[in-house]
């Protein structure tokens, strides 16, 4: 990963860090407590679980690590905005295989995906993201996993 500049950069990088160690509780210590998450898409019309808007990173995080092993996540670039300092728009790759019903990996259920993250920073914790991705590729990933669940 790159190495952010700049104190909202560096708590991006940190609460990225963490996540991929798989420390989700040094993740979630990274975000505010009233926090709002939003993650372009449509739950209730996909059955993607981690779709939608959370107002806890505990309920976006449990709804990622319920339905999907990770096998890959890289932050390619970290970019600040020039009159914003607490602003920092991050892009990558990530991708997994879907989980099914009995919590195991679903053969040929897996996706790899581009990202792009918006976060607002506030006193040192994140206040808010907006999460962009290729949610065509998750759907495809999903949609197998259903049916081989059926």
């Amino acid at each position: 990963m790159p190495e952010p500049s700049g104190n909202a950069a560096k708590v991006i990088a940190g609460m990225y860090a963490s996540w991929d160690k798989g420390d989700i509780d040094k993740a979630n210590s990274y975000w505010h407590d009233q926090v709002k998450i939003v993650a372009h898409g449509s739950r209730k019309n996909t059955g993607i679980p981690f779709l939608g808007t959370f107002t806890t990173s505990k309920a976006s995080f449990d709804a990622l690590i319920s339905s999907v092993q990770w096998n890959k996540f890289s932050c390619d670039e970290y970019l600040t905005v020039e009159d914003d300092a607490n602003k920092v728009i991050t892009k990558g790759i990530w991708g997994g295989i879907v989980l099914g019903k009995d919590g195991n990996p679903v053969q040929d259920a897996s996706f790899e995906c581009s990202w792009v993250d918006i976060f607002n920073v506030e006193n040192g914790r994140i206040a808010n993201v907006e999460s962009f991705f290729d949610t065509a590729a998750i759907l495809k990933a999903f949609s197998i996993a259903k049916v081989a669940s059926s």
